[in-house]
């Protein structure tokens, strides 16, 4: 996947007339270091960060998902994935089921979104249960699929749009695993640049972005990253339906250690 993401970076930076640098920071990179950087010049951020504007960054593009459940939205959400020979059928099932797989606390596919979710479906009392005996913690969504085909994991968290590509029939990794629910849709994780980058060269990558789904060229570059293309950025949307819930509305009994 990361050859893909450079041959469209490169066009990018083509298209763009930006001179850009692919940097090598795989994980456990902290992510906040990444969103920090005054050189950054075009990087996906989490949208649970983006909505709190806490790092000085500038939106470029959201990417448009090509699978059809997305409906040509720059959405996502979170599937509670099972093994295909799982007995779990339904989420009521985790009250005798265990354990689930989930990422770090601050990430919003991969724990606060779905633990929310979860809330609404089992209870506050059963969720903490399972949160404190029967969660297994992973660093990434990779490794969550791992922990359930490797039964580490009897259930995992993933984000939509991972796990749809990694369904792919090019990409086995996701081959045995199937979802048995789905959280509400979000406001995708957008594409960003440093507060310090000029604007001449935030509306130069913008504008490549924002045409990358209309030419040939990098449009068959985003068929294989399982895209159709780039939206703009609609800020307000991150703050209501992201901020106020998952950030400023969340119940920290639920996300504390």
């Amino acid at each position: 996947m990361t050859s893909r993401w450079r041959r469209f970076f490169a066009w990018l930076a083509e298209a763009a007339g930006v001179d850009l640098h692919m940097a090598e920071m795989p994980p456990p990179a902290q992510l906040p270091d990444i969103w920090s950087r005054r050189d950054l010049g075009c990087a996906f951020m989490c949208a649970l960060p983006f909505s709190g504007g806490r790092f000085d960054v500038q939106p470029l593009a959201a990417p448009v998902p090509c699978f059809p459940r997305y409906e040509s939205r720059p959405v996502y959400a979170t599937d509670f994935i099972v093994r295909h020979d799982s007995p779990i059928e339904a989420l009521e099932d985790l009250r005798q089921q265990g354990p689930l797989a989930l990422m770090p606390r601050d990430s919003l596919s991969g724990f606060r979104s779905p633990v929310a979710h979860l809330a609404e479906r089992l209870g506050e009392a059963p969720l903490r249960h399972l949160l404190r005996s029967k969660a297994v913690q992973v660093q990434t969504p990779r490794e969550v699929l791992q922990a359930v085909a490797e039964g580490q994991a009897a259930v995992g968290v993933v984000d939509t749009y991972f796990f749809d590509l990694c369904a792919h029939p090019q990409m086995p990794l996701a081959q045995n695993l199937r979802s048995i629910a789905t959280t509400p849709w979000l406001p995708i994780s957008p594409l960003v640049a440093s507060g310090v980058v000029d604007g001449g060269t935030i509306d130069a990558i913008r504008a490549a972005l924002l045409r990358a789904g209309e030419d040939a060229e990098p449009r068959a570059l985003l068929e294989d990253l399982g895209l159709s293309g780039f939206a703009e950025v609609d800020r307000s949307a991150y703050t209501e339906a992201v901020g106020a819930r998952f950030r400023d509305g969340v119940d920290k009994s639920l996300i504390s250690p």
